[in-house]
């Protein structure tokens, strides 16, 4: 009897816990879609009602292998938040190729963090208040907890010449 205690505490645990990824996918009235609301990891994007988008960004991004091996070697103690919202056009197309580019040089994910925001780009539960974030996406970079920089809606030249410039301080 004790035994089949356990068994069923532990397989409610993993229920919910293979679950939880699923519930920051939630209705948006005002996109009239499903949306990302809240924290998540890469994988979200693999399935629906992401993966069509997401795929053929990631899939069509080539990465500059010379500034993926110079970006290789600034990544020591960096974390990455990305706040998006998936509703948004802009977030479609450049959040595959970060996410491309993070993978290319082995960043440890983590280190990453990404915030699904509404329309209003705020998400309480994942404390992005409103005011915070003007566009999405926006990919803010920290070193050892403070901010170095921000790519905001897109990059200036490249995200890995963007990243660059944000570690080495340029």
């Amino acid at each position: 009897m004790k035994l089949l205690k356990v068994f069923i505490i532990i397989s409610g645990f993993a229920f919910f816990s293979c679950q939880s990824g699923n519930r920051n996918i939630v209705f948006n009235e005002k996109a009239n879609q499903d949306i990302l609301y809240g924290y998540a990891t890469p994988e979200v994007f693999l399935s629906e009602p992401f993966a069509v988008w997401y795929d053929k960004e990631y899939s069509n991004y080539e990465t500059n292998s010379l500034l993926v091996d110079s970006l290789t070697q600034q990544i020591a103690d960096i974390t990455i938040t990305i706040v998006l919202g998936t509703w948004c056009p802009d977030c479609r197309r450049e959040v595959p190729r970060f996410i491309k580019v993070l993978n290319s040089i082995n960043f440890p994910l983590e280190h990453l963090t990404i915030v699904g925001v509404d329309r209003g780009k705020v998400c309480p539960k994942a404390n992005v208040r409103e005011g915070e974030i003007e566009f999405v996406p926006t990919f803010i970079i920290f070193k050892k907890g403070e901010e170095l920089g921000r790519i905001i809606e897109s990059p200036t030249l490249s995200f890995e010449e963007d990243l660059l410039r944000i570690l080495v301080g340029s």
